[in-house]
């Protein structure tokens, strides 16, 4: 993997809303990190756990240079952040077009 090629505007949770298309998303790690933090010790959380951590894993197992960012499907993103979404800052989730 190398760099993430993104759009320049964030997505909001509207973006998320059609389950019909599926498409990648740069997740702030921070907010990855947060969400782990936050569903941590809940037991009915553990699914969103596994997608959270295998986002990192990804990321860490490939030479991706921008470092402050992963890359997650849509689905995964609604799945893990669902209504946080709106509540976060407007870098945290951003629209990929490309992975050169």
């Amino acid at each position: 993997m190398g760099k993430i090629v993104t759009r320049n505007s964030s997505l909001k949770k509207k973006d998320f809303e059609d389950n019909k298309s599926i498409f990648k998303v740069a997740v702030n790690v921070n907010r990855v990190y947060l969400q782990i933090a936050k569903y941590r010790h809940n037991p009915y959380r553990k699914k969103e756990l596994i997608l959270l951590g295998q986002a990192l894993t990804d990321a860490r197992n490939h030479d991706n240079t921008d470092r402050s960012y992963v890359v997650m499907t849509s689905k995964d993103v609604k799945t893990c952040f669902g209504d946080d979404i709106e509540s976060m800052p407007k870098n945290s989730f951003l629209k990929v077009n490309q992975i050169k």
